[in-house]
């Protein structure tokens, strides 16, 4: 069900591109041919790049005791576990842990931005959102032209997800992060300076 394929470094083919977007491997796939033809000629052409990112995963909080009161760690976990299926909600819960690392904001959980609709986490300080599963190229190509200098970060489902569900995590996870070639443009005359 959850492939773990590699592809060669021989580019952005559609095929590679489906496979991120929706690594659950369903037949209706998620986003318009247009979309992924459009997302693909950008990343071609370098307008828009993208980085193969690699994080830990956290283990899951131990369940309170019936009765006792829960604590702040197993609530957000129950929050991250609500909208969409039981490995969906461990990407989210993930996700949220290794953007607490980046930011001192704390990411919002199912946020709904103006113009672009629910994510499964922003983090609007860095303007950055993570969309877990599967999910269209279309969100990628319309938050990063709303947003010129933001993230869009793709967690596929994989098998590595699978086997960090127990008590520990194991596998680092990958991660897909969209950002157009400005904002790195930028980034990178920034350092120098």
């Amino acid at each position: 069900m959850y492939e773990d394929r590699v592809f060669s470094d021989c580019g952005w083919t559609l095929e590679r591109l489906v496979h991120v977007f929706n690594s659950e491997l369903s037949v209706n796939r998620r986003g318009t041919h247009t979309d992924y033809l459009s997302l693909r000629a950008r990343l071609l052409d370098g307008s828009i790049i993208c980085t193969e990112l690699s994080f830990h995963g956290k283990p899951r909080p131990l369940e309170p005791k019936r009765g006792s009161v829960r604590p702040t760690e197993w609530m957000l976990f129950r929050k991250c576990s609500r909208g969409g299926s039981h490995l969906h909600g461990w990407l989210k819960w993930w996700a949220y842990h290794w953007l607490l690392q980046q930011s001192a904001a704390k990411p919002k959980l199912e946020q709904t931005i103006p113009t672009y609709g629910r994510a499964d986490l922003h983090l609007p300080e860095v303007w950055t959102v993570v969309e877990c599963g599967n999910t269209g190229p279309g969100h990628a190509l319309h938050y990063l032209g709303v947003h010129p200098s933001g993230r869009f970060i793709v967690v596929p489902f994989q098998r590595a997800a699978l086997e960090n569900m127990g008590p520990f995590c194991p596998r680092p996870l990958r991660a897909f992060e969209f950002t157009n070639s400005v904002r790195v443009s930028n980034i990178a005359a920034h350092v120098e300076l």
